[in-house]
């Protein structure tokens, strides 16, 4: 299962984590049901050297013995240069679980007021084996936002810029289970986004091409809310005990924008009790516009 492309952190953090397996053809009274995983809920929080935030939670419940929902909200800050913009995140997500196969439809809203209204639309099938896992992934983007810019000559107030980036994306992931405790895992997104730009006030200036709706992100905390053309996440997770850890190296071009934007995260997930699980992350983004920031988080699980 792989939807890491569009969920909240939270959502990214559990399910990249849970074991892909196929599901049993037939269910006894010992079996657990396919989706016996997917009941938790969850609250992740992550932040970064220059101060942006994002704090998300997640709930997720199983429908019948192979379905599953999840709802999750939350809000992200990030630090401007004389300012800090806040933006509310709503994402809800449906699968099923079939016998060698899973499917997923995700919608993530982000909103903040008129510089930044994103929808998102994700879409997930994955085709099972005993060792090795692939599958296809959809992607839609509708956003929308606005802001002052310099210009020549300078009206009143600054000329304010209108800009809307809708399209596509389309992507492949797949995993390979090496040994009972070892798992490499890959995944890649083409995005084919249409920008438009208007300008009411002012002549020339640089505009928002670079400023809101196609900035660099500085790190992690800011990923989903930037217009990406290419993105590419390597990764590999190995079990120790009732702990498990994994190390995930993305690389996205963001369109418009000089250079990659890299990161290297590394993630725990150790498994307090039963029902409770705790999710530390660390790593670096770094980018030829914005060099590099650090960044950490953490989730916590509760399973019931």
């Amino acid at each position: 299962m792989n939807l890491s492309h569009r969920l909240p952190a939270g959502a990214i953090a559990c399910l990249a984590l849970l074991p892909c397996r196929p599901a049993l053809a037939e269910q006894s009274t010992d079996t657990p049901p396919a989706n016996a995983g997917m009941r938790y809920v969850e609250a992740n929080i992550q932040r970064d050297a220059r101060h942006n935030m994002a704090s998300l939670g997640v709930l997720s419940l199983p429908v019948g013995e192979r379905g599953w929902i999840q709802l999750g909200g939350g809000q992200t800050r990030h630090e401007e240069t004389t300012s800090a913009s806040r933006v509310n995140v709503f994402s809800t997500a449906a699968g099923f679980i079939g016998d060698g196969w899973d499917a997923s439809l995700a919608a993530n809203r982000r909103s903040s007021g008129d510089a930044l209204l994103q929808t998102d639309w994700d879409a997930s099938v994955t085709w099972l084996g005993e060792r090795f896992g692939a599958g296809l992934d959809g992607h839609h983007r509708n956003a929308s936002g606005q802001g002052t810019t310099t210009t020549t000559p300078v009206p009143v107030g600054g000329a304010i810029q209108r800009q809307r980036v809708k399209g596509p994306g389309l992507g492949l992931h797949g995993h390979v289970q090496v040994t009972p405790a070892w798992r490499i895992y890959a995944s890649g997104m083409y995005y084919d986004y249409e920008v438009s730009t208007q300008q009411v006030g002012g002549t020339g200036g640089t505009g928002l091409l670079t400023g809101v709706l196609q900035r660099t992100a500085t790190s992690l905390v800011s990923r989903e809310e930037t217009t990406l053309s290419r993105a590419l996440k390597l990764g590999t997770r190995h079990q120790i005990g009732k702990a498990s850890v994994s190390a995930e190296f993305l690389a996205d071009r963001v369109q418009d924008e000089p250079g990659l934007v890299r990161t290297l995260q590394l993630i725990a997930a150790i498994e307090l009790t039963p029902l409770w699980t705790v999710m530390p992350t660390v790593g670096q983004t770094r980018s030829e516009a914005h060099g590099g920031v650090s960044f950490g988080g953490i989730a916590l699980t509760h399973h019931w």
